[in-house]
This record gives structure tokens, sequence and C-alpha cells, in this order.
């Protein structure tokens, strides 16, 4: 059985009978199945400044549903990368309405305002705009942005 089957078959025990999760916060926008299998990884920064998000938006924020979106395990350096960090730093979600270039500096503001270390801005995901959000080590904030499948610059958004 490969490491992700693993983790994904554990996740969903711990997911399903509660372990772990006396250990996470309790969340006022989002519950653990929103996160699916990988919940019990998430650093809880994350979850807790994820909520945060939430509640200034305003508005609904959809976790992304894609492989990749909340945890992986891989070769890369992906603040999403378990097997890196031994938990996830980094997710994925659609903010509901962030569809014009009003609502993305709004989500940019919102981000650096709650405190997370990792912004990343895509106009080319479906439904519609995404919005990496990351607790990363690191001193320094790091934004970016991807159109059309190319990073770019956060300004070329905003």
């Amino acid at each position: 059985m490969s490491k992700l089957a693993v983790v994904l078959v554990l996740g969903t025990v711990f997911l399903l009978f509660g372990v772990k999760r006396v250990n996470k916060p309790k969340l006022k926008y989002f519950t653990p199945e929103e996160f699916g299998p990988f919940y019990t990884f998430i650093n809880n920064d994350l979850l807790l400044m994820l909520d945060q998000f939430r509640e200034l938006w305003g508005r609904p924020v959809m976790v992304s549903p894609v492989d990749g979106g909340v945890g992986r395990h891989d070769d890369s350096k992906s603040q999403h990368n378990i097997n890196l960090f031994g938990e996830t730093l980094a997710i994925d979600v659609f903010p509901e309405g962030m569809n014009d270039i009003g609502e993305r500096q709004r989500a940019l503001r919102l981000a650096k305002q709650v405190g997370f270390k990792g912004i990343g801005l895509y106009t080319d995901t479906r439904p519609s705009n995404m919005l990496h959000l990351d607790v990363r080590q690191s001193p320094t904030l790091a934004t970016w942005a991807r159109v059309g499948g190319q990073y770019v610059g956060i300004e070329r958004v905003v």
C-alpha cells in the first residue's frame, strides 16, 4: 500500500472516530469534514487563521476539493507537503465572490491582516479565483499569482 493510501485511510479513521480531534481547535466556520482526510495533519495555527479570515471575509470560503489543495505527500518543497513538515502548513480556498480585482485586493489585505506568511492568488482556477494561504516559517511575507498557468508577481492581479 502506498504512503498516500495509508495516510488517507488513517486520516479517514481519525476523522470518523475523533482520534486527535481533541487537539484541534474549535472552528466557527468550518467542520473537520471540509478538510477531508488531511484534517488531523493541518497546523492548528493555520486552522485558526483560516477561521479568522472567513470571519473578516463575511461570506463562505470553500476549501479546495482538488488533490493537494489541503495536504499532500510528494518530493516538493510545497507548504502543503506533510512529508517535509510533518503537517500541512498551507491550504487552498475559494472565497465566495472573489472574482474581480477589487475582491482580490480585499482578500490580499485581509490575509495579510490575519498574519498569513504565504499568499497566492490564482485567476486560472475553477469554480472561481483561488487563494493559497500558508503559515510558513519565514520572517518575511511571500506573495505570488498564477495567471493562465504562469506564475507572476501578485501585483499583476491586484
